[in-house]
């Protein structure tokens, strides 16, 4: 009975030692990238004649945190604005504009090259949201959707101290729509 109470005490007093070992050897990031999205869309998707003009690709940017488990895999949270893509159009509607942006969860398997650069392919799940407008003759037109899809990557990293920089490319489905994301991120590790 003694025996169990003594180890139960060292266990209960070590707790926050051991605790302060472990959070001191995470492997934490946060990062930013920044690139270009293009969504994979035609006149015909979108129920319009051939007379129209379609601008589908914009500058993009994420912000990203993550856990490094270990060598080999991570977890990673974000938020994604993938840009704008237009359609101007001579057929009573003057221009539609349409912007998407998601909040992400992820899953990340790494291959090291050396003791400083990976290859990695990631598989995760997006919420999406779509903000549309369009003039159809004088009145303005507001829609938004929302819905949630798989997205997939793949890239190359290097780190070096406590800085990781990566180029990767991203794809995502967005109400049945691939939008395509290649992106330059860096990330701060502690």
């Amino acid at each position: 009975m003694k025996s169990n109470l003594l180890i139960s005490s060292l266990l209960l007093v070590s707790t926050p030692f051991i605790s302060a070992q472990a959070t001191e050897n995470l492997d934490l990031y946060v990062g930013l990238g920044v690139g270009q999205s293009s969504i994979d869309i035609t006149a015909s998707d979108l129920g319009l004649e051939n007379d129209v003009s379609i601008d589908d690709s914009d500058t993009a940017f994420k912000i990203f945190g993550g856990y490094d488990v270990n060598k080999n895999f991570a977890v990673e949270l974000g938020y994604i604005e993938l840009g704008e893509a237009s359609v101007s159009s001579s057929n009573g509607i003057e221009k539609i504009e349409a912007e998407v942006d998601a909040i992400l969860a992820s899953v990340i398997g790494k291959l090291p090259l050396t003791d400083h650069s990976s290859i990695f392919v990631k598989i995760g799940y997006s919420s999406w949201d779509i903000e549309a407008s369009w003039r159809d003759m004088s009145e303005l037109n507001h829609y938004t959707e929302d819905g949630t899809d798989v997205f997939f990557g793949a890239g190359y990293g290097y780190s070096w101290s406590n800085i990781s920089a990566g180029v990767e490319f991203e794809r995502y489905d967005v109400d049945g729509e691939d939008v395509d994301f290649i992106s330059f991120s860096l990330a701060y590790m502690f």
